[in-house]
C-alpha cells in the first residue's frame, strides 16, 4: 500500500456528501455565469471492466450478457467531458441529456444523476436485473464511483492501488455523491495518469483518487499551475525565414526560453512529440475587418469569433483597421475599438488607423499622439470609396508627410475612385446591376494607375509605402516598376487571389457571385494567381494577408438591384496558409522558408515587431504552429467564421495546423480548438522600424545641389575675393554671348566682329586622369587618334609615363590579310 494511502480514519456516507457539498471543483470560481459556455466540468471517467466485475473478495467473475452490455455503454460514454473539450467529444446521447441551448451543463446534480444512471457499478447496485458482485456489496460501488466518477487534475497511483484500499473507506449506508474536500487526516484528490501512446501528446488520462496530506495537496497544485504554462515540442523542423534545422523548443510562461537539441527541461513540462513535422512561427495576418460596420452593415464576425478562426488555421497574431468616418476623432474611434476587442480577442492583435479626410491641425496633431501614445505604427489610406473615405492627391501628400516625420507606415487601398464612379454611373445606365457589374467597373489599369500615383507620391515625399489586397497582374507590375525607380514599396496580396478567380462574378447564382464581391474584385483571368506566387517568390511582393472582412448572405442581398450597395468582403484569415502552401509550396514555387517570411517574418520586421514575432528563438513570444500533412476539403458548413460562405469552397487542401500554441498556451490540436476568450493582448507597435527607415533616413542626408548665383562671372568673382574659396561647382566659364546677357549688353559674336581679339578664359581645371605621370592607371586608357581604345596597348609601365597618341602604336582594327596568309572562318 503506498504511504499516500494509508489513514485510519473511516468516512461515512455522510461525510461524503458533506464534503461534496464544499468541494472546490464546482465551486463558483470554476462554475460561474462567465465560464458556463467556454468550459466543461469535470466529470469523469468510469472504471475498466475488469474491476467492474470483481466481488467482495477482489475475484474476478464471468461476466454476463447484461454486464458485457453494461460495459459497452460505459466505455463509449467514458467521460462526460472536462476543461476546455469540445462539444464533438460527446455522444448525441449525452449531448441531449446534459447540455441546454446555450451549451453548458444544467446543474451539477444533473450531471451527477446521469452518471449514476450511466456507470455500471451504480447501475448495478440498483438495478435488480443485473445480479453481479457489485450490486451486493455497496461498498464496491462507492469504491468504483470514487475511481470513475472524480475528475482527472493530478497524476498520481495506478487505478487497482486504489480500488484495493478497502480500510479507506466506510460505505454500508446508501450511496451519495462521492466527493470530498477536507477530512481529519487528508484530502480526497483527483488524479490523472499519462499514457505515451498517442500523439500528440503523451497525456491520455486515467481518473482515480487517492488521500493525501493538504501539505501534499498544495504542492502538487502548485506543480500543476506551474507545469500548465511549461511545453516542450521535441524533435521538430524548426523553420525560419533564413534557417531550417531539427531542435527541440522550451516554453515557459508564454516565452520561448530555448532552442536547441536534446534540451533539459524541468519536470511537469507538457511535452508535444513533431518528430517529423515542421514547427513554424505563428502567421502574421496583416489585413483583417473585425466588429466592422461598412456599407451599412455589419461584419458577421466580432473579435471572438474571427481570431478563434485565425487560431484554427495557424494565424496567432492579426492586424486589424479602425474605420473612422469625415467628422470623427481618429482617437475616440481607436478607443472604441479597444473597448471591444480586449475582452473578446482570443490572440494578440494590433490595429491601423483609417484616415478619411485631412484637416490641417487636427488630423496631424491625433496622428501624432496615437504614434506617441497609444502604440500606432501605420495608417490606412484610400484611393477608392469616393465622397466616403476617398482622399484627394493633396490630402495624400499631406498623410504621406506626416507618416514620414511620424515614422509610420502609409497603408494604401490603390484603385482610382473617379474611374470607378463615372463607371458605376455608366453601368448603371447600360441595365447592368448583378455582381458582374463591381467587376466591369474595376478594371486591371484603374488599380494599376493608382498604384503607379501612389508610389511616385511617396517616392518624391521621401517616404515608403504599403499596398494592400494587390488582385491583378497590372498592379503587381507597376510595383515591380517603382522599385526599379527607386521606390520603398511593400506589396500584399490575399488568399483570395491566390485561391480563387473572378469568374465566379458571372455565375448564373446570385449568392455565389455576390459573395465574391470585394475591392479590388478578384480578376478573371486565371493567370493571375501564378503570376502573384511568381511575384511573392521573387520578393517582388513581400507579404500575404486575407481582407477577412465577412458579411452574411442576407447583408450581401442589399445589392440585389444595385451591385454597388452589395457589401465588399471574403473570408480567409482560416484558409490562408493552407491556400498558400496548397498553391505554391506543393507545386514547388516557394520552400517552407519563403513561406515563413511571406505568412509571418516579412510582416514582423515590416511592423516593427520583429523579433518578438515571426521567428523561433529564444526570447521570442510563444506563437508556433506544428504543420503537417491534413488532407481535407474547405467547406462553409465546417469553418470556424460565422460567415455562411466560403470562396475557397470544395478547395482540397494536403497539409494543414495539426497543434498550434498562442503565448505558450496550446489553442488547438487534434482534438479541436481551447480557447479563452478574452486572452488575446493588444500589442503596440513602435515607430521608426529600422527595417524600413534606415534606408529613407540615409536618403534625408543627401540634400539637393545648390547653386549660389550674383550675375557675375567667375573671374570677376575671383578678383573680387582672392583668398576665398569658392563653394560652387567646378563649370566651363559662360562664353562672351552669355555673359553679355547676364550682363544686360547686347550680345555679340566674336566671329562676326572684324578684328576682335580671341578672348582669354582662365585655365579650366582638367580631370586628374587627363595628367601624366600618374603610375599605372588600371581604370583607364587613353584612345587613340581614330576615336577607340587601343585593346592591344598595356597600361603597365615602369617609368609611369603614358603612350601618348602622336606616338605610332598597332592599330585596333583588324586586317583582311595577316601574317602568315589569309584565313577563313572568324577573320
Amino acid at each position: 500500500m503506498p504511504k499516500s494511502l494509508t489513514t485510519t480514519d473511516k468516512m461515512p456516507h455522510q461525510t461524503i456528501n458533506k464534503l461534496f457539498e464544499s468541494s472546490p471543483l464546482y465551486t463558483s470560481n470554476l462554475y460561474d455565469s462567465k465560464q458556463k459556455s467556454r468550459s466543461h466540468l469535470v466529470l469523469f471517467e468510469t472504471i475498466t471492466d475488469k474491476y467492474s466485475n470483481d466481488d467482495d473478495n477482489g475475484n474476478n467473475k464471468k461476466k454476463s450478457r447484461s454486464t458485457k452490455k453494461s460495459a459497452r455503454q460505459l466505455e463509449h460514454s467514458n467521460a462526460i467531458g472536462y476543461l476546455g473539450r469540445p462539444l464533438s467529444s460527446l455522444s448525441p446521447r449525452q449531448y441531449r441529456q446534459n447540455y441546454d441551448d446555450d451549451h453548458h451543463y444544467k446543474s451539477v446534480n444533473d450531471v451527477y444523476k446521469y452518471h449514476q444512471r450511466t456507470s455500471t457499478p451504480i447501475q448495478r447496485a440498483t438495478n435488480p436485473k443485473i445480479q453481479t458482485a457489485a450490486s451486493r456489496n455497496e461498498s464496491s460501488a462507492v469504491r468504483a464511483a470514487l475511481i470513475g466518477v472524480l475528475g482527472k487534475i493530478y497524476p498520481s497511483f495506478s487505478t487497482p492501488q486504489i480500488y484495493y484500499s478497502n480500510n479507506n473507506f466506510d460505505c454500508k449506508n446508501s450511496f451519495h455523491h462521492p466527493f470530498s474536500q477536507q477530512s481529519s487526516s487528508g484530502t480526497i484528490v483527483h488524479h490523472q495518469k499519462y499514457n505515451h501512446r498517442k500523439w500528440p501528446y503523451n497525456q491520455q488520462l486515467q481518473s482515480f483518487s487517492i488521500i493525501m496530506t493538504d501539505e501534499q495537496r498544495l504542492q502538487q497544485q502548485t506543480e500543476q499551475e506551474s507545469s500548465q504554462n511549461r511545453v516542450l515540442i521535441k524533435n521538430g523542423k524548426i523553420v525560419n525565414d533564413d534557417a531550417i534545422f531539427k531542435a527541440d523548443i522550451y516554453v515557459e510562461d508564454g516565452i520561448i526560453k530555448d532552442v536547441g537539441p536534446h534540451l533539459i527541461v524541468p519536470g511537469g513540462v507538457k511535452t508535444i512529440d513533431a518528430n517529423g513535422f515542421f514547427v513554424l512561427p505563428g502567421g502574421i495576418d496583416t489585413h483583417t475587418h473585425m466588429n466592422a460596420t461598412f456599407m451599412n452593415a455589419k461584419t458577421a464576425d466580432d473579435f471572438y469569433s474571427g481570431t478563434r478562426a485565425a487560431l484554427a488555421g495557424g494565424t496567432t497574431t492579426i492586424m486589424d483597421f479602425v474605420l473612422t468616418e469625415k467628422g470623427q476623432s481618429l482617437i475616440e474611434s481607436f478607443k472604441k475599438y479597444r473597448s471591444q476587442s480586449d475582452g473578446l480577442a482570443c490572440c494578440d492583435y494590433t490595429f491601423r488607423v483609417v484616415i478619411p479626410e485631412f484637416i490641417k491641425g487636427k488630423t496631424d496633431s491625433e496622428m501624432d499622439t496615437l504614434v506617441r501614445e497609444h502604440g500606432i505604427n501605420s495608417f490606412k489610406l484610400f484611393m477608392a470609396y469616393k465622397d466616403v473615405l476617398m482622399l484627394r492627391d493633396d490630402d495624400l501628400i499631406n498623410v504621406l508627410i506626416k507618416c514620414r516625420q511620424l515614422g509610420a507606415l502609409p497603408v494604401v487601398h490603390a484603385e482610382n475612385g473617379d474611374i470607378i464612379d463615372y463607371n458605376i454611373r455608366k453601368l448603371k445606365n447600360m441595365g447592368i446591376t448583378g455582381p458582374e457589374g463591381h467587376l466591369q467597373s474595376r478594371p486591371e489599369e484603374v488599380e494599376a494607375e493608382a498604384v503607379t500615383r501612389i508610389t511616385t507620391m511617396a517616392n518624391q515625399v521621401n517616404c515608403p509605402v504599403y499596398i494592400v489586397h494587390v488582385n491583378s497582374k497590372s498592379a503587381a507590375d507597376a510595383i515591380v516598376e517603382a522599385r526599379k525607380r527607386g521606390c520603398l514599396v511593400y506589396g500584399e496580396p490575399i488568399a483570395a487571389g491566390i485561391g480563387s478567380d473572378g469568374t465566379h462574378y458571372f455565375n448564373k447564382c446570385w449568392q455565389h457571385a455576390a459573395g465574391h464581391v470585394m475591392s479590388p474584385p478578384l480578376r478573371p483571368d486565371r493567370s493571375t494567381s501564378e503570376h502573384l506566387i511568381n511575384m511573392l517568390a521573387s520578393g517582388q511582393l513581400q507579404t500575404i494577408g486575407s481582407d477577412h472582412c465577412v458579411f452574411k448572405t442576407a447583408d450581401k442581398a442589399r445589392g440585389m438591384k444595385d451591385f454597388s450597395m452589395i457589401p465588399n468582403g471574403v473570408n480567409g484569415v482560416e484558409e490562408r496558409l493552407m491556400i498558400l502552401w496548397e498553391k505554391a509550396v506543393r507545386p514547388g514555387k516557394l520552400d517552407p522558408r519563403q513561406f515563413v517570411a511571406i505568412t509571418s517574418t516579412n510582416a514582423a520586421k515590416i511592423f516593427n515587431l520583429y523579433p518578438r514575432k515571426g521567428r523561433l528563438a529564444k526570447g521570442s513570444d510563444a506563437d508556433l504552429v506544428i504543420w503537417g500533412p491534413k488532407p481535407h476539403v474547405i467547406r462553409a458548413e465546417n469553418h470556424n467564421s460565422n460567415g455562411d460562405f466560403n470562396i475557397f469552397e470544395g478547395t482540397q487542401v494536403s497539409f494543414g495546423p495539426l497543434v498550434v500554441i498562442s503565448n505558450g498556451r496550446v489553442v488547438f490540436d487534434e482534438n479541436g480548438l481551447h480557447v479563452v476568450q478574452g486572452s488575446g493582448r493588444f500589442l503596440p507597435c513602435a515607430p521608426n522600424s529600422s527595417f524600413l527607415w534606415h534606408s529613407i533616413r540615409d536618403r534625408e542626408r543627401t540634400l539637393p545641389i545648390r547653386i549660389d548665383r550674383d550675375g557675375k562671372d567667375e573671374q570677376q568673382q575671383q578678383q573680387q575675393q582672392p583668398n576665398q574659396q569658392q563653394p560652387t561647382v567646378p563649370r566651363t566659364p559662360p562664353t562672351a554671348t552669355v555673359a553679355a546677357a547676364q550682363n544686360g549688353n547686347t550680345p555679340l559674336i566674336p566671329s562676326m566682329v572684324p578684328g576682335t581679339p580671341p578672348q582669354q578664359f582662365p585655365q579650366t581645371i582638367e580631370p586628374p586622369y587627363t595628367k601624366e605621370n600618374m603610375g599605372t592607371p588600371n581604370f583607364y586608357k587613353g584612345t587613340t587618334r581614330s576615336g577607340v581604345r587601343n585593346l592591344q596597348d598595356s597600361s603597365f609601365n615602369l617609368s609611369g609615363a603614358q603612350i601618348d597618341d602622336d606616338k605610332i602604336g598597332k592599330t585596333a582594327i583588324r586586317v583582311q590579310n595577316p601574317p602568315g596568309g589569309r584565313s577563313s572562318g572568324i577573320w
